[in-house]
């Protein structure tokens, strides 16, 4: 037995699955709206992941401004020479952009300023290039050299 539910124009029992009102013409909307609202939804979902991994896939370095990078700005800084030789370590990353993206020769420069354990800041960029074999390596060097 069909479900009724009154027309939203004359207000007479239709059926809830009926396009029209037989009795005044007035369109059914129903639940139309939401399956396309849920189509919608999940094809942007869709279109979501597959952009982000086609970026991955040519893009296997992080964004400079995500926080994956923040960690591997740490951690390259911590492990440089100069920091083992000062005794200095990478508290916080406070500023990151990037400075140029090279899809040719598949490296990203980020400029970074880092508080440090002794209360001052730098100011580095870093160099993120692709390896032919897969993965990458980051440089770092204090910005203006």
């Amino acid at each position: 037995m069909a479900t009724l539910k009154p027309c939203e124009t004359c207000g007479k029992e239709i059926a809830a699955e009926a396009r029209t009102c037989p009795h005044c013409g007035a369109r059914n909307r129903g639940w139309g709206w939401v399956v396309n609202l849920l189509l919608i939804s999940v094809s942007a979902v869709l279109v979501f992941f597959i952009v982000r991994a086609y970026n991955d896939r040519f893009h296997p370095f992080p964004a400079c401004t995500s926080q994956r990078a923040a960690g591997e700005f740490k951690s390259t800084f911590d492990g440089s020479p100069l920091a083992r030789t000062l005794n200095l370590t990478a508290i916080d990353v406070v500023r990151q952009e990037s400075i140029s993206d090279d899809t040719a020769r598949q490296r990203r420069v980020c400029e970074v300023k880092l508080m440090l354990n002794n209360g001052r800041s730098v100011t580095y960029r870093f160099t993120f290039t692709l390896r032919p074999n897969g993965g990458y390596y980051i440089e770092g060097l204090p910005a203006g050299l």
